[in-house]
C-alpha cells in the first residue's frame, strides 16, 4: 500500500497551531515531544501530492502542494521560500502557484521538496530532469555557487556535478539537499559540517 502523506505540525494553542493547511487535512494522532522543549505535533493526513516541512518553531514552516505538473506553496515566507518573488506569507495554496515564476515558467513539475523550515528553501525537477531551487541559501543549498537567497525559482542544471545529467528526484535536508539522476548517481550540496553530502569531507558546498 502506498505510504499516507502526512505532515507534522505544532498543536500549542490550537489544534493546527495557527498555521494554514489544506482542503481535505484531517488529524491522525498526536505526539507529545516533552523531551524536546515540550512541543507537541500532530501528524496530519494530507491530500494526495501534498508535501510539508517538519517545523522547528511555530509560523517558521511552509508546504508545497505538486498536482498535474503545478506547484502550489502556502505558510510563512520570510526567505521567498514561496518562490512568488516576495516575501509575504500565504495562507491559501490557491494564491502562490510557484510553477509561474522564474525558471519554472512553462515547465511542468513532476518531483518536489521543502527544506528544514529554520532555513527554508526548495527545490523542484522539471519533466526534462532539470533542477529548479529557491529561498534560503546561507548554507549554499541552493547550489548556484553562491550564498544569495532567491525569490524565485533558478535553474541550476548547468551547476557542479548536475552539468548534463537529468534528475528524476530530489529531496531536503537542514540547508543541504540531494538529487538522484537517472543513471542512479546521487549530487549533493549544502552544509555539510557533520558530513551529510557524503563526499568525504565536512566542507559545505554550493554547488
Amino acid at each position: 500500500r502506498a505510504p499516507v502523506p502526512t505532515l507534522f505540525r505544532p498543536t500549542t494553542g490550537s489544534t493546527t497551531g495557527g498555521l494554514p493547511l489544506p482542503q481535505g487535512a484531517g488529524p491522525l494522532e498526536t505526539h507529545n515531544r516533552g523531551a524536546h522543549g515540550g512541543l507537541a505535533l500532530t501528524v496530519w493526513q494530507l491530500p494526495t501530492g501534498v508535501l510539508g516541512s517538519l517545523p522547528r518553531t511555530l509560523g517558521e514552516t511552509f508546504s508545497m502542494q505538486l498536482s498535474d505538473g503545478k506547484l502550489n506553496a502556502w505558510g510563512a515566507n520570510g526567505s521567498g521560500q514561496m518562490g512568488d518573488g516576495t516575501t509575504v506569507s500565504k495562507t491559501n495554496p490557491a494564491n502562490t502557484l510557484t510553477s509561474t515564476y522564474g525558471s519554472l515558467l512553462g515547465r511542468r513539475v513532476v518531483n518536489a521538496a521543502c527544506g528544514a523550515s529554520n532555513l527554508p528553501f526548495a527545490v523542484a525537477v522539471d519533466s526534462a530532469g532539470a533542477v529548479h531551487t529557491w529561498g534560503d541559501n546561507s548554507r549554499g543549498q541552493l547550489g548556484d555557487g553562491t550564498t544569495v537567497q532567491s525569490l524565485v525559482p533558478k535553474n541550476i542544471s548547468a551547476m557542479g556535478s548536475l552539468a548534463g545529467r537529468q534528475v528524476r528526484e530530489v529531496a531536503c535536508g537542514y540547508g543541504f539537499a540531494l538529487a538522484l539522476d537517472t543513471t542512479g548517481k546521487v549530487h549533493a550540496w549544502g552544509s555539510n559540517g557533520t558530513g551529510q553530502l557524503g563526499n568525504g569531507t565536512t566542507t559545505t558546498s554550493s554547488n
